[in-house]
């Protein structure tokens, strides 16, 4: 049981302590979803959804290189989060080549 709490305890500290939430709140208003938001963490993984019908790449690679140069997440984490963002859940993907 301390494991979860423990891997709870550095979620909270993330968002909470080291201001991920509150940049996240800047972007759109932030959702935390997943097994943090129900207490039942297994993996050392935040899901976070945040809505902003507004989203740009500008937006993106802000946030991208906060999240960069205040934490430590692998390449693999990085590239997941494009991956998400771009294609699925506010299809900038999409917007940028009707725009061109």
């Amino acid at each position: 049981m301390e494991y979860k709490v423990n891997r709870l305890e550095q979620a909270n500290h993330i968002l909470y302590d080291l201001g991920l939430l509150n940049e996240l709140n800047k972007y759109g208003k932030a959702h935390i979803i997943g097994s943090v938001r129900m207490n039942l963490m297994a993996w050392n993984d935040l899901d976070i959804d945040v809505k902003n019908d507004s989203m740009s790449l500008e937006k993106l690679h802000q946030l991208t290189n906060y999240i960069l140069n205040n934490f430590n997440p692998t390449f693999l984490d990085v590239f997941l989060v494009f991956i998400y963002l771009l294609c699925y859940k506010n299809k900038l993907f999409d917007k940028n080549i009707n725009e061109r």
